[in-house]
């Protein structure tokens, strides 16, 4: 059976081995419910089956690194929640959602300053949630509400400042909440499409060494 359809990935390193892996999920071209996971490692430079993703559930964008763990919204036959990938222990897990209350568009997972972040899209504006706690359903924390803009926000991060960096529709936006403010940032020689991701400031090269054989 060929497993080609609509692919997707998520990129994370596993401390327990100090490897980077990325994790691709392939979706039958023939039943749409099974849905194929591999794994590459740096060091072995090759790819491997591991156990597949959870029955009728396909993961949704580029899989979010928190917590030595890669996160996922998926949907199923009733509602949406977060799968999670431990990276070193290459099993599956659920992260609940935050207890919302009412209904909601679109939604979408971040990382901001470290914690597992959701975006949720309602008719009017952007609700953007943090877990504190990563785990604890009850630490999720509603950080700040984004009036509503002609797009989604496709990612953001927070400044030391309190203020947001946002990404919509290709363009760089500076969003200041305690005057509600929105502005476009230029940036020279900026390609028309980027994308940007968190990372972790290391002295550890993630190029190939040959005196390592990784």
């Amino acid at each position: 059976m060929s497993y080609h359809y609509h692919p997707r990935y998520g990129l994370g390193y596993d401390e327990s081995i100090d490897d980077y892996k990325v994790v691709g999920f392939f979706c039958s071209s023939i039943c749409f419910c099974e849905v194929q996971v591999m794994v590459y490692t740096l060091r072995s430079d090759s790819w491997r089956r591991i156990g597949d993703f959870p029955p009728r559930c396909f993961p949704q964008g580029v899989g979010t690194f928190v917590n030595g763990a890669l996160h996922w919204i998926v949907g199923n036959e009733s509602n949406d929640n977060i799968v999670s990938l431990d990276l070193a222990k290459e099993t599956y897990g659920e992260v609940l959602e935050p207890e919302y209350g009412y209904g909601y568009l679109h939604e979408m997972l971040d990382v901001l300053n470290g914690c597992l972040c959701m975006v949720r899209y309602c008719n009017a504006c952007a609700d953007v949630w943090i877990m504190k706690e990563y785990g604890i359903r009850e630490s999720w924390t509603k950080l700040v509400v984004i009036p509503y803009t002609s797009h989604p926000i496709e990612r953001l991060c927070i400044l030391k400042n309190g203020e947001f960096l946002l990404r919509i529709q290709s363009h760089l936006v500076h969003y200041i909440p305690k005057d509600g403010t929105f502005s476009h940032l230029t940036v020279p020689n900026c390609p028309r499409y980027f994308d940007e991701y968190p990372y972790v400031e290391s002295l550890v090269s993630p190029h190939i060494d040959a005196d390592y054989g990784v």
